[in-house]
């Protein structure tokens, strides 16, 4: 099975994954968060979470791997993790049965909720036994959201950001996060008979225009200032969440 049958697609696969892989490695942003919106002019919803997965999966344990050293982090922040894997694996079925317009306003509504809240300066000053149920608690919101959007970022890596984790320990916990959120995601859709799995060779595919955004990411960080770099892509995914949700007023309104 494959769904990169032309040349229309193959553009807009290679144009999403160096677009993702470029953000990814200068931003740190989820790279689904630029690919999905972008993929769902040529492809359903399920279909770019299958394109997606092994992108994530590699450029993920890549980044795991690199900061495995503060493994230690994982025996805190695992209510947030295993929360939210386990109920976006049964979750998962909303992306067969929501109609595709609505799926990619609730992205656009994700999206910009994600920008608005990115890295804002809170911290938690909790105990442990609060900071663990609070955890729980956002894993269960982003498994919601996740289940009607394919995101799950939001308000997950704004509530790691705000435990004051090391550099190191805040990379770790998200990758793991994203990573886990991800197959279980992936696994859902394939339990309720989505062939997820015929895509695999597409998904192979797609790691290769992502390692090209990924080694332009470099010469771009020799050019552009981080902070202003991010100020284009905010902007960016801003317009594109914009877009998302006014395709689905505008068939509200005329339907």
């Amino acid at each position: 099975m494959t769904i990169i049958t032309n040349i229309e697609v193959v553009a807009v696969v290679c144009v999403a994954f160096v677009l993702g892989g470029l953000v990814k490695g200068l931003v740190g942003f989820g790279l689904p968060l630029v690919t999905v919106p972008l993929l769902s002019s040529v492809a359903s919803i399920p279909e770019a979470v299958a394109l997606n997965f092994l992108p994530v999966v590699f450029s993920n344990i890549i980044q795991i791997a690199e900061t495995r050293s503060s493994r230690a982090v994982v025996a805190r922040v695992w209510p947030l993790l295993a929360t939210t894997a386990v109920l976006l694996y049964f979750g998962s079925i909303f992306l067969t049965v929501l109609d595709k317009q609505l799926l990619q306003a609730a992205i656009g509504v994700l999206i910009i909720g994600h920008i608005a809240f990115d890295h804002r300066d809170v911290a938690m000053d909790l105990t442990r036994k609060m900071e663990r149920l609070a955890l729980f608690g956002t894993g269960v919101l982003a498994a919601i959201l996740g289940s009607v959007s394919s995101f799950a970022m939001f308000p997950s890596v704004q509530v790691l950001h705000s435990m004051r984790l090391t550099r190191n320990e805040f990379v770790l916990s998200v990758c793991l996060f994203l990573l886990l959120a991800y197959v279980a995601l992936w696994l859902g859709l394939l339990r309720q008979g989505i062939p997820v799995a015929g895509l695999l060779l597409d998904s192979l595919f797609c790691t290769l225009p992502l390692a090209a955004g990924t080694m332009f990411g470099g010469l771009v960080r020799n050019r552009v200032s981080q902070s202003t770099f991010r100020l284009w892509v905010k902007i960016g995914l801003v317009a594109t969440g914009a877009i998302l949700i006014s395709r689905q007023l505008i068939a509200w309104m005329t339907g």
